[in-house]
C-alpha cells in the first residue's frame, strides 16, 4: 500500500515537474519575426494644362466671343488646383501631399507640374478642388503657391481667391471693364468645387519613365453653363456672394484631359 502511494506521489511530482517545463519553454521561446511588407514602387505622374478660350489657346488680351455673343478679352486668368486624388481601376486611391498649384496665365508653365511617388498602376479618374480647402484659409500666414504675394489672398476672414478674371467685354460696340475675383471657403456662397475627371484610356504609372496626362482649362466656360452669363448686365464681383457662386458653378465645368503620354 506504501508503494502504491510513493508511485502515485512520484507521478504527481513527474507531471508538476513536466508541467513547469513546459511552460518556462513557452515563456522562452520567440516569435518569429514578422515578414517585412513589400516597399510599394511608385512613379511619376506629370499634369500639363493649357488655358483655351473654346478650341483655340487663349491669348492675353485678345478678344473671343463668348456663349452669349459678347466679345471677352482676358487680361488675368488665374486659378488654384488642390488636394489632387488618383484612382485606380481596382479602386485604390492616391493623394497627392501638399497638393497645392497656382495656374497663371501670364506664368509661363505654371500649368506644368509632377506628382511624385505615385504607386504604379492603371488610373482611371482624378479629382481635386479649384480653388483653396477650408483649413489652409484659415491656417496662417503661407509660403509657397500659398504666398499671399501672389495676388490671390484677400484676409483672414473670407480667405482665399479660387479663381480670377480680369478683362474685357465689349457689350454692343461698347468696352467694359470687368473683375472677376471668386472666393469663399464656407456657407452658402463657398466657391469650392471639387472636379471629377474619368479618363477615357487609363494612366499607366510605371517606375521608369514619365507619363504625362495633357488637359486643358477654357476660360469662356465661365459664361456659359450650367448658367449663361451676359456680361452686359452681369457685376463684378470681387467677395463671396450670390454672383460669384454662379461663376464657381460655371468654372467647375472647365477642365477636361486631351490625351495621355
Amino acid at each position: 500500500m506504501q508503494t502504491k502511494k510513493n508511485t502515485m506521489k512520484t507521478s504527481i511530482k513527474l507531471t508538476i515537474l513536466f508541467w513547469a517545463l513546459s511552460t518556462t519553454f513557452t515563456a522562452c521561446r520567440k516569435d518569429p519575426s514578422p515578414t517585412p511588407a513589400a516597399p510599394v514602387v511608385t512613379g511619376q505622374l506629370a499634369i500639363a494644362i493649357t488655358n483655351t478660350a473654346d478650341s483655340s489657346i487663349l491669348a492675353l488680351n485678345q478678344y473671343y466671343k463668348d456663349a452669349n455673343g459678347d466679345s471677352i478679352s482676358v487680361s488675368i486668368f488665374n486659378y488654384y488646383i488642390s488636394n489632387i486624388v488618383l484612382t485606380t481601376d481596382s479602386g485604390k486611391t492616391f493623394a497627392e501631399t501638399n497638393s497645392y498649384h497656382l495656374v497663371q496665365q501670364a506664368v509661363q508653365g505654371s500649368g506644368n507640374f509632377t506628382i511624385a511617388n505615385v504607386p504604379v498602376g492603371n488610373y482611371t479618374s482624378v479629382s481635386f478642388l479649384i480653388g483653396v480647402d477650408s483649413l489652409h484659409n484659415v491656417s496662417g500666414a503661407q509660403t509657397g503657391q500659398l504666398d499671399p504675394v501672389n495676388g490671390m489672398f484677400w484676409d483672414w476672414n473670407t480667405g482665399y481667391i479660387m479663381a480670377k478674371m480680369e478683362g474685357t467685354a465689349s457689350v454692343s460696340g461698347s468696352p467694359r471693364f470687368f473683375q472677376l475675383h471668386i472666393g469663399g471657403f464656407s456657407g452658402q456662397y463657398s466657391a469650392l468645387r471639387k472636379v471629377t475627371i474619368t479618363l477615357q484610356q487609363p494612366v499607366t504609372v510605371t517606375n521608369s519613365g514619365l507619363v504625362t496626362a495633357f488637359m486643358h482649362a477654357d476660360a469662356m466656360s465661365w459664361f456659359k453653363t450650367p448658367h449663361l452669363i451676359n456680361m452686359s448686365t452681369f457685376p463684378s464681383t470681387m467677395s463671396p456672394n450670390a454672383s460669384s457662386v454662379l461663376i464657381a458653378d460655371n468654372y467647375a465645368n472647365m477642365f477636361g484631359v486631351d490625351s495621355v503620354k
